[in-house]
């Protein structure tokens, strides 16, 4: 029984996904080495375009956000934000960020300002949030990555992320390397 070249094998197709797991996987990679290394020493959050990335530290938006899920938020101008937006914004004083629920929205001569409250707590925030300290709305959140984005923003963190990647890469690529090496000695016996 003659095979057709042109079909492709199984193993071909599992080739094209693994090569497009490491490629997803080093972007991904990527992206957080690079946020984490403009962000070392910076009390700013890492932001591309608009989004900042933040981690959920505590437990007062469970269940929506649970403690070490990391969140996205976009900037967003004030009249795209609704009541029952769930919004970063910064303490005035302290500059520590919260991320809580709109349940009022006010306007007067101050401008626009919001109450919040954290999903599990039962009262509303004590303060008013102006827009002026809003950091974004969410847009998303991934649970349990927080902590890997907060170790990659310590210094020990991107030491040993950036020879780990390079030493898995090196050890998949040569381990193609000699695949290719001994199937290349078989054909030639």
């Amino acid at each position: 029984m003659e095979i057709d070249k042109k079909t492709p094998t199984i193993k071909t197709l599992l080739n094209i996904v693994e090569n497009i797991i490491i490629i997803f996987l080093l972007l991904i990679t990527v992206i957080l080495s690079y946020l984490a290394i403009c962000n070392i020493g910076k009390d700013k959050p890492p932001s591309v375009m608009g989004y900042s990335i933040y981690i959920v530290l505590s437990g007062s938006m469970n269940p929506s956000f649970d403690t070490g899920s990391l969140i996205v938020s976009k900037s967003t101008p004030v009249e795209d934000i609704k009541v029952k937006d769930v919004i970063t914004f910064k303490d005035s004083k302290s500059e520590d960020a919260t991320t809580h629920r709109i349940v009022e929205i006010k306007e007067d001569d101050n401008g626009v300002s919001y109450i919040t409250k954290g999903d599990a707590n039962e009262v509303n925030d004590p303060k008013y949030v102006p827009y002026e300290d809003v950091l974004g709305v969410v847009k998303m959140s991934i649970p349990k990555v927080g902590g890997g984005m907060k170790f990659l923003n310590e210094k020990i963190g991107v030491y040993i992320l950036a020879p780990l990647i390079g030493g898995i890469l090196i050890i998949h690529e040569s381990i193609k390397i000699i695949k290719v090496i001994k199937k290349d000695k078989s054909f030639k016996e």
